[in-house]
Protein backbone atom coordinates (compact mmCIF):
# COMPACT_ATOMS: atom_id res chain seq x y z
CA UNK A 1 0.00 0.00 0.00
CA UNK A 2 1.20 3.63 -0.75
CA UNK A 3 1.78 5.92 1.90
CA UNK A 4 0.59 9.01 2.25
CA UNK A 5 4.29 10.04 4.29
CA UNK A 6 5.98 9.45 0.77
CA UNK A 7 3.28 11.77 -1.26
CA UNK A 8 3.95 14.16 1.75
CA UNK A 9 7.47 15.07 1.78
CA UNK A 10 7.13 15.46 -1.91
CA UNK A 11 6.97 19.24 -2.55
CA UNK A 12 5.19 18.53 -5.80
CA UNK A 13 2.23 16.84 -4.24
CA UNK A 14 1.70 20.30 -1.93
CA UNK A 15 2.00 22.80 -4.25
CA UNK A 16 -0.45 21.18 -6.56
CA UNK A 17 -3.22 21.91 -3.53
CA UNK A 18 -1.93 25.33 -3.11
CA UNK A 19 -1.53 25.83 -7.46
CA UNK A 20 -5.48 25.66 -7.52
CA UNK A 21 -7.45 28.94 -8.54
CA UNK A 22 -10.64 28.16 -7.85
CA UNK A 23 -12.50 25.65 -5.11
CA UNK A 24 -13.55 22.93 -7.25
CA UNK A 25 -10.49 22.39 -9.08
CA UNK A 26 -9.11 22.04 -5.58
CA UNK A 27 -11.70 19.88 -4.39
CA UNK A 28 -11.01 17.44 -7.59
CA UNK A 29 -7.41 17.56 -6.76
CA UNK A 30 -7.74 16.35 -2.89
CA UNK A 31 -9.53 13.51 -4.51
CA UNK A 32 -7.16 12.81 -6.64
CA UNK A 33 -4.54 12.74 -4.58
CA UNK A 34 -6.22 10.04 -2.12
CA UNK A 35 -7.04 7.89 -4.95
CA UNK A 36 -3.30 7.94 -6.17
CA UNK A 37 -1.85 7.25 -2.87
CA UNK A 38 -4.72 5.32 -1.27
CA UNK A 39 -6.20 2.94 -3.82
CA UNK A 40 -7.78 0.60 -1.14
CA UNK A 41 -10.00 3.12 0.62
CA UNK A 42 -13.14 5.18 -0.92
CA UNK A 43 -13.15 8.46 -0.37
CA UNK A 44 -16.00 10.90 -0.70
CA UNK A 45 -16.67 14.64 -0.07
CA UNK A 46 -19.96 16.31 1.48
CA UNK A 47 -21.52 19.62 0.76
CA UNK A 48 -23.40 21.02 3.87
CA UNK A 49 -25.42 23.58 3.24
CA UNK A 50 -26.18 25.45 6.60
CA UNK A 51 -29.56 27.27 6.23
CA UNK A 52 -31.31 24.09 6.19
CA UNK A 53 -28.18 21.76 7.70
CA UNK A 54 -28.88 19.64 4.12
CA UNK A 55 -25.95 17.47 2.88
CA UNK A 56 -24.94 16.29 -0.68
CA UNK A 57 -22.33 14.04 -2.36
CA UNK A 58 -19.99 16.80 -3.86
CA UNK A 59 -20.99 17.54 -7.51
CA UNK A 60 -24.17 15.26 -7.25
CA UNK A 61 -27.10 17.98 -6.25
CA UNK A 62 -28.98 15.02 -4.58
CA UNK A 63 -29.10 16.23 -0.71
CA UNK A 64 -30.92 14.62 2.54
CA UNK A 65 -30.67 16.11 6.15
CA UNK A 66 -27.21 16.10 7.64
CA UNK A 67 -29.46 14.31 10.14
CA UNK A 68 -29.71 11.27 8.34
CA UNK A 69 -26.02 10.44 9.08
CA UNK A 70 -25.20 10.62 12.16
CA UNK A 71 -21.42 10.21 11.85
CA UNK A 72 -21.44 13.49 9.27
CA UNK A 73 -23.57 14.77 11.62
CA UNK A 74 -21.51 14.50 14.48
CA UNK A 75 -18.16 15.94 13.02
CA UNK A 76 -20.43 18.98 11.95
CA UNK A 77 -21.55 20.01 15.14
CA UNK A 78 -18.11 19.09 16.86
CA UNK A 79 -16.01 20.34 13.81
CA UNK A 80 -13.43 17.94 14.90
CA UNK A 81 -12.60 14.70 13.20
CA UNK A 82 -14.54 11.62 13.52
CA UNK A 83 -13.10 8.24 13.38
CA UNK A 84 -15.18 4.74 13.64
CA UNK A 85 -13.69 1.15 13.63
CA UNK A 86 -16.64 -0.46 11.17
CA UNK A 87 -14.53 -4.01 12.19
CA UNK A 88 -10.96 -5.19 13.09
CA UNK A 89 -9.40 -3.48 10.34
CA UNK A 90 -11.81 -1.35 8.16
CA UNK A 91 -11.72 2.27 9.46
CA UNK A 92 -14.34 5.08 9.41
CA UNK A 93 -12.94 8.61 9.03
CA UNK A 94 -14.48 11.97 8.84
CA UNK A 95 -12.15 15.34 8.49
CA UNK A 96 -14.73 18.79 8.73
CA UNK A 97 -13.35 21.26 6.49
CA UNK A 98 -14.49 24.59 7.74
CA UNK A 99 -15.14 27.84 4.99
CA UNK A 100 -16.58 31.33 6.72
CA UNK A 101 -18.51 31.29 9.05
CA UNK A 102 -19.21 27.68 9.21
CA UNK A 103 -18.28 23.54 8.35
CA UNK A 104 -19.40 23.40 4.94
CA UNK A 105 -17.62 20.03 3.52
CA UNK A 106 -16.58 17.09 5.14
CA UNK A 107 -14.47 15.04 4.05
CA UNK A 108 -15.29 10.73 4.55
CA UNK A 109 -12.41 8.13 3.88
CA UNK A 110 -13.67 4.21 4.52
CA UNK A 111 -10.59 1.68 4.05
CA UNK A 112 -8.56 -0.87 5.64
CA UNK A 113 -5.21 -0.49 7.95
CA UNK A 114 -6.12 3.63 7.68
CA UNK A 115 -5.42 4.00 11.83
CA UNK A 116 -1.13 4.58 10.57
CA UNK A 117 -2.05 7.06 7.34
CA UNK A 118 -3.98 9.41 9.95
CA UNK A 119 -0.98 11.90 11.08
CA UNK A 120 -0.47 12.05 6.99
CA UNK A 121 -4.00 12.89 6.35
CA UNK A 122 -4.24 15.59 9.04
CA UNK A 123 -1.17 16.94 7.23
CA UNK A 124 -2.68 16.73 3.78
CA UNK A 125 -6.42 18.09 4.92
CA UNK A 126 -4.73 21.11 6.93
CA UNK A 127 -2.71 21.69 3.69
CA UNK A 128 -6.35 21.32 1.15
CA UNK A 129 -7.75 23.51 4.73
CA UNK A 130 -5.54 26.33 4.41
CA UNK A 131 -6.17 26.83 0.59
CA UNK A 132 -10.17 26.38 0.44
CA UNK A 133 -10.38 28.87 3.42
CA UNK A 134 -8.68 31.11 1.49
CA UNK A 135 -10.13 30.52 -2.18
CA UNK A 136 -13.75 31.07 0.22
CA UNK A 137 -12.23 33.95 1.38
CA UNK A 138 -11.21 35.84 -2.15
CA UNK A 139 -14.87 34.84 -3.34
CA UNK A 140 -17.10 36.16 -0.81
CA UNK A 141 -18.61 39.19 -0.12
CA UNK A 142 -17.35 40.54 3.43
CA UNK A 143 -20.50 42.67 3.97
CA UNK A 144 -23.40 39.75 3.03
CA UNK A 145 -21.13 36.09 2.95
CA UNK A 146 -22.97 36.22 -0.65
CA UNK A 147 -20.20 35.20 -3.70
CA UNK A 148 -19.10 38.08 -5.21
CA UNK A 149 -17.87 39.79 -8.03
CA UNK A 150 -14.57 38.33 -9.11
CA UNK A 151 -16.63 34.53 -7.98
CA UNK A 152 -19.42 35.56 -10.74
CA UNK A 153 -17.34 36.11 -13.49
CA UNK A 154 -15.51 32.91 -13.17
CA UNK A 155 -18.87 31.02 -12.44
CA UNK A 156 -20.97 32.41 -15.17
CA UNK A 157 -17.90 32.81 -17.86
CA UNK A 158 -17.47 28.94 -16.62
CA UNK A 159 -20.94 27.77 -17.24
CA UNK A 160 -21.12 29.73 -20.72
CA UNK A 161 -18.14 28.59 -22.20
CA UNK A 162 -18.64 24.89 -20.87
CA UNK A 163 -22.10 24.79 -22.40
CA UNK A 164 -20.37 26.36 -26.10
CA UNK A 165 -17.97 23.78 -25.38
CA UNK A 166 -20.27 20.76 -25.43
CA UNK A 167 -22.64 22.20 -27.77
CA UNK A 168 -25.35 21.31 -25.66
CA UNK A 169 -29.12 23.39 -24.53
CA UNK A 170 -29.26 25.23 -21.66
CA UNK A 171 -31.79 24.63 -18.83
CA UNK A 172 -30.19 27.55 -16.81
CA UNK A 173 -31.26 31.10 -16.41
CA UNK A 174 -29.27 34.05 -15.03
CA UNK A 175 -31.61 36.70 -13.05
CA UNK A 176 -30.09 40.52 -11.69
CA UNK A 177 -32.44 41.59 -8.45
CA UNK A 178 -32.20 45.47 -7.59
CA UNK A 179 -33.55 46.83 -4.26
CA UNK A 180 -35.96 49.63 -5.58
CA UNK A 181 -34.96 53.47 -4.21
CA UNK A 182 -31.95 52.26 -1.96
CA UNK A 183 -30.25 55.48 -2.26
CA UNK A 184 -33.13 56.69 -0.02
CA UNK A 185 -32.83 54.16 2.83
CA UNK A 186 -29.40 55.16 2.99
CA UNK A 187 -30.34 59.22 2.55
CA UNK A 188 -33.01 58.43 5.39
CA UNK A 189 -31.74 55.96 7.71
CA UNK A 190 -27.87 56.25 7.02
CA UNK A 191 -25.49 53.53 5.72
CA UNK A 192 -25.26 51.66 8.53
CA UNK A 193 -29.03 50.92 8.61
CA UNK A 194 -28.49 50.39 4.69
CA UNK A 195 -26.28 47.55 5.84
CA UNK A 196 -28.62 45.98 7.61
CA UNK A 197 -31.12 45.90 4.72
CA UNK A 198 -27.97 44.46 2.32
CA UNK A 199 -27.43 41.44 5.38
CA UNK A 200 -31.24 40.55 5.69
CA UNK A 201 -31.78 40.37 1.79
CA UNK A 202 -28.70 38.05 1.60
CA UNK A 203 -30.45 35.87 4.12
CA UNK A 204 -33.59 36.06 2.31
CA UNK A 205 -32.25 35.02 -0.64
CA UNK A 206 -29.77 32.04 1.15
CA UNK A 207 -33.13 31.05 2.32
CA UNK A 208 -35.24 31.31 -0.95
CA UNK A 209 -33.35 29.64 -3.74
CA UNK A 210 -32.01 26.05 -3.74
CA UNK A 211 -28.58 25.06 -2.53
CA UNK A 212 -27.49 24.15 -6.69
CA UNK A 213 -28.16 28.02 -7.16
CA UNK A 214 -25.12 30.54 -7.08
CA UNK A 215 -25.85 33.91 -5.20
CA UNK A 216 -23.96 36.83 -5.88
CA UNK A 217 -23.94 40.06 -4.21
CA UNK A 218 -22.49 42.20 -7.29
CA UNK A 219 -21.79 45.44 -5.67
CA UNK A 220 -23.74 48.07 -3.95
CA UNK A 221 -27.65 46.99 -3.77
CA UNK A 222 -27.30 44.98 -6.60
CA UNK A 223 -27.63 40.74 -6.54
CA UNK A 224 -27.52 38.69 -9.33
CA UNK A 225 -28.43 34.60 -9.17
CA UNK A 226 -27.59 31.47 -11.55
CA UNK A 227 -30.64 29.32 -11.35
CA UNK A 228 -29.38 25.97 -12.43
CA UNK A 229 -32.12 23.20 -14.49
CA UNK A 230 -34.87 25.08 -14.57
CA UNK A 231 -36.33 26.84 -17.66
CA UNK A 232 -37.83 30.76 -17.97
CA UNK A 233 -41.70 29.72 -16.74
CA UNK A 234 -40.47 28.13 -13.62
CA UNK A 235 -37.77 30.64 -12.93
CA UNK A 236 -41.09 33.46 -13.52
CA UNK A 237 -42.77 31.88 -10.88
CA UNK A 238 -40.02 31.24 -8.25
CA UNK A 239 -38.77 34.67 -9.13
CA UNK A 240 -42.14 36.54 -8.58
CA UNK A 241 -42.91 34.44 -5.20
CA UNK A 242 -39.42 35.98 -3.86
CA UNK A 243 -40.53 39.33 -5.05
CA UNK A 244 -43.64 38.93 -2.73
CA UNK A 245 -41.83 37.56 -0.48
CA UNK A 246 -39.61 40.41 -0.08
CA UNK A 247 -42.72 42.89 -0.42
CA UNK A 248 -43.94 41.62 2.57
CA UNK A 249 -41.35 40.88 4.66
CA UNK A 250 -40.46 42.74 7.95
CA UNK A 251 -37.94 44.94 7.37
CA UNK A 252 -37.06 47.11 10.21
CA UNK A 253 -38.37 50.62 10.06
CA UNK A 254 -38.94 50.59 6.28
CA UNK A 255 -40.61 48.73 3.35
CA UNK A 256 -38.10 46.77 0.69
CA UNK A 257 -38.89 46.05 -2.83
CA UNK A 258 -37.33 44.36 -5.58
CA UNK A 259 -37.29 44.71 -10.01
CA UNK A 260 -35.78 41.74 -11.20
CA UNK A 261 -34.83 40.89 -14.77
CA UNK A 262 -34.62 37.54 -16.02
CA UNK A 263 -32.78 35.50 -19.19
CA UNK A 264 -32.15 32.27 -20.54
CA UNK A 265 -28.33 31.49 -20.21
CA UNK A 266 -28.58 30.13 -23.74
CA UNK A 267 -26.05 28.34 -25.69
CA UNK A 268 -26.04 30.92 -28.61
CA UNK A 269 -25.18 33.81 -25.93
CA UNK A 270 -21.73 35.03 -24.80
CA UNK A 271 -21.54 36.12 -21.27
CA UNK A 272 -21.57 39.65 -22.45
CA UNK A 273 -25.33 39.20 -23.95
CA UNK A 274 -26.72 36.95 -20.81
CA UNK A 275 -25.76 39.96 -18.29
CA UNK A 276 -26.98 42.56 -21.18
CA UNK A 277 -30.62 40.58 -21.59
CA UNK A 278 -30.97 40.55 -18.05
CA UNK A 279 -29.74 43.97 -17.39
CA UNK A 280 -32.21 45.03 -20.56
CA UNK A 281 -35.11 43.08 -18.76
CA UNK A 282 -34.43 44.37 -15.11
CA UNK A 283 -34.00 48.23 -16.60
CA UNK A 284 -37.33 47.61 -17.95
CA UNK A 285 -39.48 46.93 -14.89
CA UNK A 286 -37.73 49.88 -13.47
CA UNK A 287 -39.30 52.42 -15.83
CA UNK A 288 -42.78 50.17 -15.60
CA UNK A 289 -43.12 50.30 -12.08
CA UNK A 290 -40.31 48.54 -10.20
CA UNK A 291 -41.33 45.78 -7.87
CA UNK A 292 -41.43 43.40 -10.57
CA UNK A 293 -40.15 40.37 -12.64
CA UNK A 294 -39.42 40.98 -16.44
CA UNK A 295 -38.14 38.23 -18.99
CA UNK A 296 -35.98 39.21 -21.78
CA UNK A 297 -37.36 36.72 -24.06
CA UNK A 298 -40.66 37.63 -23.57
CA UNK A 299 -40.25 41.47 -23.65
CA UNK A 300 -38.74 40.52 -26.99
CA UNK A 301 -41.08 38.23 -28.05
CA UNK A 302 -44.12 41.10 -27.18
CA UNK A 303 -41.88 43.60 -29.12
CA UNK A 304 -41.40 45.89 -25.97
CA UNK A 305 -37.39 45.35 -26.67
CA UNK A 306 -35.29 45.09 -29.95
CA UNK A 307 -32.43 42.01 -30.50
CA UNK A 308 -29.66 41.91 -27.96
CA UNK A 309 -27.15 44.72 -28.48
CA UNK A 310 -23.58 43.76 -29.77
CA UNK A 311 -20.44 44.15 -27.78
CA UNK A 312 -19.89 47.56 -29.21
CA UNK A 313 -23.12 49.05 -27.97
CA UNK A 314 -22.84 50.97 -25.21
CA UNK A 315 -24.86 49.26 -22.30
CA UNK A 316 -25.12 50.17 -18.33
CA UNK A 317 -25.13 46.72 -16.32
CA UNK A 318 -27.16 47.47 -13.46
Amino acid sequence: MHTLDTSLNDFDVAIALVQQRDQQSLINKLLDILFRYLPNAKSAMYEVFNHDLQVCVYGTGKSSPLSDSPHLLQAHQSRKPVFENLSEKRTLTIFPIPSIGNVSLLLEIEGEDLQPQIPSLTKLILLFRNQYMLLDKNNHDALTSLLNRRAFDDKLNNLVNYQQRRGEESHHCFALFDIDHFKKVNDQFGHLFGDEVLILFAGLMEKTFRHEDMLFRYGGEEFCAILKNINLDTAIIVLDRFRQFVANYSFPQTNITISIGLTAVQQEYSVFEVISNADRALYFAKENGRNQVQCFEQLLSAGKLEKTLSNNDDVELF
